[in-house]
């Protein structure tokens, strides 16, 4: 048993990425008790979003896994230290373990197993703590140290993760991904220098995470280009949200800057393109959003179309990216 404490340890401590750790410790959790049901629900703010959830499958002796993650509105005590635990209507024992993390973000590990749990609490608890901590340490380094918001390289594990559950989405339901670059960046920091220009990165920063909710997913990708992973929808509603964001900052006022403008690519995330090629998309349509006179939005597949209508060929293939 000790040795298979140490071997879960040490594989959760070999995760990269906040999600395959939620992922991890609940694996964990099925393989070391009788598990018929685990799942670890992150609270940031006033949302909820699962992370990691299965059940097992009594006819086939097997655990099912649940990859929809789904985000919801709700309130949650983010400070809450309290243990419950209760039986549930088929005699199985329900545990819910709070992982507080910050003041505006929390977990709860959620396992349901049969008959008493008494044995397996410390066992429970124990990982539930390694994972607090070591969430807090992969939380640091997803992020951008200017912004706060999620760095270049967390961008390419979470759109992997897009990837791999666009095909859930139905009708004109997409995922989207969204590249913003601040127009004439570069006079900024010439003419007032480089501490105003990362102030003026810190300010966009935060006026993106006070505008979108928690159900998209902010990075800094470099320099004064930022991305939005976007949850389901349909094109007229995010092209809604991102020229409502657009026209947000237009009006609002940078210290010494005064006004700033962006432009915006954006594109659908399909599980029928390789994902450099989506990037690539959304890249193209910035590329026209900024050359078609800056602060304007333009959608990949509007062009394509209006482009395209006759040809399978790309109608992008003339377009050098900066």
């Amino acid at each position: 048993m000790e040795d298979r404490i140490l071997s879960s340890v040490v594989e959760i401590t070999e995760q990269r990425n906040t999600i395959s750790l939620g992922h991890c410790l609940v694996a964990t959790m099925t393989e070391m008790m009788p598990v018929k049901y685990a799942s670890l629900k992150h609270f940031i703010n006033s949302t909820a979003v699962i992370v990691a959830e299965v059940s097992y499958d009594e006819e086939s002796h097997s655990f099912h896994w649940y990859y929809d993650q789904s985000v919801e509105n709700c309130h949650h005590n983010h400070e809450s230290n309290e243990i419950v635990s209760f039986q549930g209507e088929k005699g199985e024992t329900i545990y819910q373990f709070p992982i507080p993390i910050s003041d505006d973000s929390s977990a709860v590990l959620h396992v349901e197993i049969k008959g008493s749990i008494e044995e397996y609490k410390l066992l429970i608890d124990g990982f539930a703590k390694i994972y607090k901590n070591y969430l807090i340490v992969l939380h640091e380094s997803e992020r951008d140290k200017l912004t706060g918001l999620l760095n270049r390289r967390t961008l390419e594990e979470r759109l992997s993760h897009c990837f791999d559950i666009a095909s859930t989405s139905s009708g004109d339901l997409n995922l989207w991904v969204a590249i913003i670059d601040l127009d004439h960046f570069k006079q900024i920091n010439d003419t007032y220098g480089h501490m105003i220009g990362d102030e003026v990165l810190l300010m966009f920063a935060q006026q993106m995470q006070s505008y979108f909710s928690n159900r998209e997913q902010l990075f800094r990708f470099g320099g004064e280009e930022f991305v939005i992973l976007l949850p389901p929808q349909d094109k007229r509603s995010v092209i809604s949200m991102l020229n409502g964001f657009r026209q947000h900052i237009e009006l609002y006022r940078f210290p010494q800057v005064e006004q700033i403008t962006l432009s915006c690519g954006v594109c659908a995330i399909s599980n029928n393109e390789y994902l450099p090629t989506i990037l690539d998309h959304a890249d193209k349509a910035l590329y026209l959003a900024k050359e078609s006179g800056r602060n304007q939005i333009q959608c990949y597949e509007d062009i394509a179309s209006e482009r395209n209508s006759d040809t399978e060929s790309d109608p992008f293939d003339d377009v050098e990216l900066f």
